[in-house]
């Protein structure tokens, strides 16, 4: 694992998430698909997973970051606060798909309203171009 961009928090908001993202973005891209040459020939890479902590998390994917009274707060699962305050503790609502994401995302286009489903922003383009990849697709990889 490997640090890829460092970026002041002010910076972040004043800028915006496709300025500070576009040129990793980019990079990733070549590299993905042209890799880098060797002496052993062209080595391909690709953005497997996004780490951060719980605030950071939610900031780059566009969701809520006021854990303390936004409606949905999970960005794993569309659990609201009322249910999760009256239900098991343990309890997760629906699992958050590419597709309710988009729903989200539209409904924030389309009406006047700051947040839908928890969801801001769509987020800063990390992976807006690939069907295969998304913020709100969970990594089965390890379970």
């Amino acid at each position: 694992m490997q640090l890829v961009l460092l970026c002041h928090e002010r910076d972040f908001k004043h800028f915006g998430h496709a300025k500070v993202f576009s040129e990793l973005l980019d990079d990733l891209k070549e590299l993905e698909e042209n890799g880098i040459m060797t002496d052993a020939g062209s080595v391909k890479g690709a953005l497997y997973c996004v780490s951060g902590d719980n605030l950071g998390s939610h900031c780059i994917g566009g969701f809520s970051e006021n854990f303390s009274t936004s409606e949905y707060f999970c960005r794993y699962c569309l659990i609201s606060r009322t249910e999760f305050q009256t239900s098991d503790p343990t309890s997760c609502g629906p699992e958050r798909t590419p597709e309710s994401y988009q729903a989200a995302v539209d409904r924030l286009q389309a009406e006047d309203v700051r947040e839908v489903d928890g969801v801001k922003f769509r987020n800063g383009g990390i992976t807006e171009d690939d069907s295969q990849r998304h913020y709100c697709s969970v990594s089965r990889s390890f379970s």
